[in-house]
């Protein structure tokens, strides 16, 4: 199959799920609630657990390699920044969306914007601005992209400069962190809901370490999809470096969610009917590929490198959806939650809209260099 045929093929298959969740959208936004499978006690459902938390979980690549890159000096990550930036900015424009769809009020998402409906004490509100501003500081960072298509060399070379990209860099550092912490701080209001092997008052620290460790696994993921579907050269060095970095990560997300279970003496839920969503996220998602990387040998394995990232992915996944979902305690008599066709068929059309611009990108922008 030639490769003008491949990309034929899988464009309009994007587009076909695109289509089907723009129809679930559209019944969303003109009937309401009565599509989805939310209720009282399950407000938050398949939505915000996958399209916000999950989405910026995965979406920490971008600030994490750009400050190696331009604060630290590690110039040699340099050709696995531009397919970052434009995975997260895609994940964050995505995440916008959805929100837009979930609440529903499309033409108020202006709203926080202005002081008259400003809303300080609401950890919502933070999480708004700090997503707003760091949509901004991404599509400042990848405009150099498109003027280097564009042949703007005035333009170009100004926000390439160091003058501009390490401030830009550094506020797109601290924006990140607040938002990625203060989304496991929505939990925190409610410790007599949420089951102790989940809930903890450190849990927005876990929730920005799992997202540090997922910003390497994505890296190296995109990197192999890219490499097959472009048929291009596999950074295995670079990613290598990556995968000593997200090793480090692991262990000490391990090593404290442990320390916080013994000392909250949650580790006596284990048994229990929910523990075992617990086991499978924390053995699989995050001790296993642990233990993949630890030997040297397995961290210069591209495949190795590929699986473990893997399973990082699906741990992230899996708290995200354990914290929002099985964690929840006490629902009253009838009060169930599964996604309607229309909740996955809108997940579905925001991945294939991501997947879409990023193949739409990387085949008329400079993202990737020759390798």
């Amino acid at each position: 199959m030639t490769a003008s045929k491949s990309f034929l093929i899988w464009t309009s298959a994007l587009i076909l799920v695109i289509a089907f969740g723009a129809y679930g959208a559209f019944l969303r936004l003109t009937v309401g609630f009565k599509v989805t499978a939310l209720n009282d006690y399950y407000p938050w459902g398949l939505w915000i657990a996958y399209d916000v938390l999950t989405g910026i979980a995965l979406a920490a690549g971008s600030f994490s390699l750009a400050f190696g890159v331009y604060i630290i000096n590690k110039k040699k990550f340099e050709p696995l920044l531009r397919p970052t930036l434009l995975t997260c900015l895609l994940a964050y424009l995505t995440t916008a969306l959805g929100l837009i769809i979930d609440i529903n009020q499309p033409a108020r998402f202006w709203h926080p914007m202005f002081p008259l409906f400003f809303q300080p004490h609401s950890v919502l509100f933070e999480v708004y601005w700090c997503i707003s501003l760091y949509i901004i500081i991404q599509l400042i960072e990848f405009s150099p992209i498109v003027a280097e298509k564009l042949r703007w060399k005035w333009f170009y070379s100004a926000m390439e400069s160091e003058k501009v990209m390490v401030p830009l860099v550094m506020v797109g550092i601290i924006v990140p962190t607040l938002h990625q912490s203060s989304l496991g701080g929505l939990f925190l209001i409610a410790p007599d809901k949420v089951h102790p092997l989940w809930y903890s008052p450190i849990l927005p620290i876990l929730f920005y370490i799992s997202a540090l460790a997922a910003a390497p696994a994505m890296i190296i993921i995109e990197s192999n999809i890219s490499s097959r579907v472009l048929n291009r050269g596999l950074e295995l060095d670079l990613l290598s470096s990556l995968g000593r970095a997200m090793r480090y990560i692991l262990l000490v997300y391990v090593a404290i969610r442990f320390v916080d279970l013994a000392a909250r003496g949650a580790l006596s839920y284990i048994g229990d009917a929910r523990s075992l969503f617990f086991l499978v996220e924390i053995l699989i998602g995050f001790i296993a590929p642990l233990l993949l990387l630890l030997p040297e040998k397995f961290v210069k394995s591209g495949k190795i490198l590929l699986l473990a990232s893997i399973l990082v992915v699906f741990g992230v996944i899996m708290n995200r959806f354990d914290v929002l979902l099985t964690a929840w305690l006490y629902p009253p008599s009838g009060a169930i939650y599964f996604p309607t066709w229309a909740e996955i068929s809108v997940t579905g059309m925001l991945v294939a809209l991501e997947a879409l611009a990023f193949t739409l990108a990387v085949k008329y922008l400079p993202i990737f260099p020759e390798i």
